[in-house]
């Protein structure tokens, strides 16, 4: 396939899309990845300028994500929001929530040892977004020239019931319950010379984690984080919906597809460690690395049983995923303050995912079977590789009122594929399907605004 023009437009973030709708172990590999990946920088304007990278100092609303423990360094009730516009190189916007939270702060602020106090937080943190539109045109090999649309929308979030506490203002620890939610649907639309295709794929899911951590003081100049948060059990359900081939692979200009599919996804778990070095009243800066194994995710068919094939596909292709952080924050002025961040998250897929071959014949893994058994399904999808973020922001804090802005970059590799094409044998029948993808790196700009109250 000879490709003309490649024109790419991301709403917001972009991760894995599902891989082949007819072979079902690259399809729900390929959502569960989806479902596991986060961003690690979005959450509230003082945090995403910091690139994420408060694991260790704690005391905002989206630090409670990656550590509970940040509820421990709060003295005042806070109630602040965020509300996020997203954008594209071609201009398209999404308008989205980053976070909500509400702390309530407990205790004697005057004592210097033992419990000192503590806080419980309701908080609404957003992880992913998936709006996409991704515009492709060529020709095909017999010169036949096509137009690709791969459209994406919708995203993820984590609301959090926390509770962290202040001991001796030398240690912080904190534990909290999260009850996960998301929405993910995706369309490909394609015209190739007079023929139309379009599929629709739609899921819903619903979930939940905990995670436990704690800060430490060693130093008056640092503090030391460290916080464990279990996989997310997701509860999901999906419906899909493709033009209808007949025996001999024409259209026949019905609609085909499935309504209601239920299985389940566990995500992997994750380890975090923070330093964080306190510069006076001048600065902080905060690094912070998160481990997690791509290859722990595990799917299973509504009675509990792990889809084999799934197993296996994921065991050979996803691999552990590092994430680096770094943030610092420099007081400009009394009350005002500019932020500076980097983040890096490395590929959660194997090389070997580049340039694959994939099988047509359909499986059955423990009973649920999804019902892809037409030749030739036109979809779009991606494989996610490494990402970088760069973020900057600035803001006010005062006695009572705090106002924060900031801006994110995200640059991601990732390999794309419009659809697979076909192979014909001696005879002209279908012998297998060829996927070339494209290398690209995908840019997407998020700025984000906070406003709270403390009292």
């Amino acid at each position: 396939m000879k490709k003309i023009t490649l024109i790419c437009g991301l709403i917001a973030s972009s991760i894995t899309a599902g891989f082949a709708q007819d072979d079902d172990a690259l399809t729900f590999a390929g959502r569960a990845l989806k479902m596991s990946l986060d961003e690690p920088v979005l959450g509230t304007a003082r945090y995403s300028g910091m690139a994420g990278a408060m694991g260790a100092l704690g005391g905002d609303g989206s630090a409670i994500k990656d550590n509970p423990a940040a509820l421990g360094i709060y003295r005042k009730w806070d109630i602040g929001l965020t509300p996020n516009l997203s954008l594209d190189n071609d201009g398209n916007a999404d308008f989205n929530i980053n976070n909500f939270s509400c702390v309530m702060n407990f205790g004697k602020k005057n004592r210097k040892k033992g419990y000192i106090t503590s806080s419980f937080a309701i908080a609404y943190n957003r992880l992913a977004n998936y709006n996409r539109d991704t515009y492709t045109t060529g020709y095909l090999d017999d010169g036949t020239y096509y137009e690709n649309e791969f459209l994406e929308d919708d995203g993820s979030g984590l609301w959090h019931f926390a509770y962290g506490m202040n001991i001796s203002n030398t240690v912080y620890a904190g534990v909290g319950i999260n009850v996960a939610s998301l929405s993910y649907k995706q369309s490909t639309e394609s015209h190739i010379g007079r023929d139309f295709e379009n599929n629709d794929f739609e899921l819903l899911a619903n979930g939940w984690n905990m995670n436990l951590g704690v800060i430490a003081k060693p130093a008056k100049f640092l503090r030391v984080g460290a916080s464990f948060t279990t996989p997310t059990w997701l509860s999901v359900t999906e419906d899909a919906f493709y033009p209808e081939r007949d025996e001999n692979n024409e259209l026949t200009g019905r609609m085909a597809g499935y309504e209601g599919a239920e299985y389940s996804v566990q995500t992997p778990l994750k380890f975090e460690g923070s330093l964080g070095f306190i510069m006076g009243k001048r600065a902080v800066a905060d690094i912070d690395y998160i481990y997690s194994d791509a290859s722990a995710i595990r799917v299973k068919n509504d009675v509990g049983h792990q889809f084999r094939d799934v197993k296996y596909f994921i065991d050979k292709n996803y691999k552990a995923t590092h994430t680096i952080k770094i943030g610092t924050e420099i007081q400009i002025a009394k009350g005002f303050a500019g932020r500076l961040g980097f983040a890096h998250q490395t590929s959660p897929t194997q090389d070997e995912c580049y340039g694959r071959n994939v099988s047509r014949e359909p499986l059955y893994n423990n009973g649920l079977y999804v019902p892809y058994q037409y030749e030739s399904v036109l979809y779009s999808y991606s494989i996610p590789k490494y990402a970088n973020y760069f973020t900057l922001g600035a803001g006010y804090h005062g006695k009572n009122f705090y106002a924060d802005v900031a801006y994110v970059n995200k640059q991601q590799k990732e390999h794309f594929y419009e659809w697979q094409e076909p192979v014909l044998d001696a005879n002209g029948n279908i012998d297998g399907w060829k996927i070339d993808p494209y290398d690209q790196i995908i840019k997407t700009h998020n700025i984000m605004f906070t406003v709270g109250a403390k009292f």
